[in-house]
């Protein structure tokens, strides 16, 4: 015949064993998934920022250097006007 009550008790808590023990398993697993993708995004936002720094700088360098031809220009139109 099949199997006694008792046997399948047995075999339902083993079977909720394993899915327990699973669980446990898969929750530590997400944890340490969740902590690296922490990792991860703090990197991945460092990294734009720096980056987005060195847009900046490079603009502002850009602009001055830009001003300062322009301060050229005109100091040498001024000089220009002076000795004619």
């Amino acid at each position: 015949m099949g199997k006694g009550l008792a046997d399948l008790r047995v075999e339902m808590n083993n079977n909720s064993m394993v899915v327990c023990e699973f669980k446990k398993e898969m929750s530590a697993k997400d944890a340490l998934y969740m902590h690296r993708f922490e990792e991860i995004t703090t990197i991945a936002k460092q990294k734009h920022e720096y980056i987005e720094k060195k847009i900046e700088l490079l603009l502002v360098s850009k602009k001055c250097k830009m001003i300062m031809r322009n301060d050229k220009c005109l100091d040498e139109q001024q000089e220009a006007m002076l000795e004619g």
